[in-house]
């Protein structure tokens, strides 16, 4: 969370960017084995986090959607993760 607070959200400002309105900053640590990224996206659970609550709740959302299977069911099935 520094990295994102302390570097990326004070560049992003730098370059003209409004980060209370425009981007949303947000940060989600993840660690994956090789060859596990896709199985492990779906079943890890995960610490989201943004620079304020508009941020998080867009970054929750993200993942609730990605990870929910839906985007990646077809996908799942065709590698044998899923039934």
């Amino acid at each position: 969370m520094g990295t994102t607070e302390e570097i990326v959200a004070v560049l992003l400002r730098e370059s003209g960017h409004d980060i209370e309105n425009d981007v949303f900053v947000a940060h989600c640590p993840e660690r994956v084995l090789h060859g596990r990224i896709l199985i492990e996206l779906v079943q890890n659970d995960r610490i989201v986090g943004g620079i304020n609550a508009q941020s998080t709740e867009k970054a929750a959302a993200f993942y609730r959607e990605f990870v929910s299977g839906k985007s990646l069911k077809p996908t799942l099935k065709r590698l044998n993760f899923v039934n």
